[in-house]
């Protein structure tokens, strides 16, 4: 699945799985020209940063995210980096109302991505995020798109449409 979306869009694909507080990438496509990217296999991000990490945590039910929110302060980042418990809030709404989460160089200058969170059926639990980054222009211009490759990418792995990891999933 992750080959398939980096062959599509041409943008570095992850799979990411919570961990705490946090996201741990497990897998990951390389996209065409982009080296700067601070996520690989075996690296995290915690929950209020890039699309991987903001995608759970608006996927996660109500107390624990407001439980995430009262452990701060969280590591910055950038100047782009969201720290505020109510700005997290109002990105954690806007990400549950289109269904993806997009993250313009809150992490990396010039980088951008765009996540979803993979739930098992019902929304009843996280079990991961699918991802992909690019430099944000592109993110941002081709955001439609890459949003619904992610869908049909989420919809194959959890239908059992994938191969490897993400087919036990």
């Amino acid at each position: 699945v992750l080959e398939d979306l980096n062959e599509s869009t041409g943008q570095t694909a992850f799979l990411t799985v919570p961990r705490q507080m946090d996201m741990v990438c497990i897998d990951w496509v390389q996209g065409r020209g982009m080296d700067a990217l601070i996520l690989r296999p075996g690296q995290v991000l915690p929950f209020h940063a890039g699309a991987a990490g903001r995608a759970a945590l608006a996927a996660l039910p109500d107390d624990l995210a407001h439980a995430y929110l009262r452990s701060f302060p969280r590591k910055v980042f950038n100047a782009h980096t969201v720290p505020a418990p109510d700005a997290i809030r109002a990105d954690i709404a806007r990400t549950r109302s289109r269904d993806y989460a997009l993250s313009e160089e809150d992490v990396t200058f010039g980088v951008g991505a765009i996540g979803v969170a993979l739930q098992t059926q019902g929304h009843k639990r996280l079990i991961g995020c699918l991802s992909l980054a690019g430099s944000v222009e592109e993110i941002r211009t081709r955001q439609a798109d890459l949003a619904t490759a992610l869908f049909d990418a989420r919809r194959r792995l959890l239908s059992g449409g994938g191969a490897g990891t993400a087919a036990r999933m």
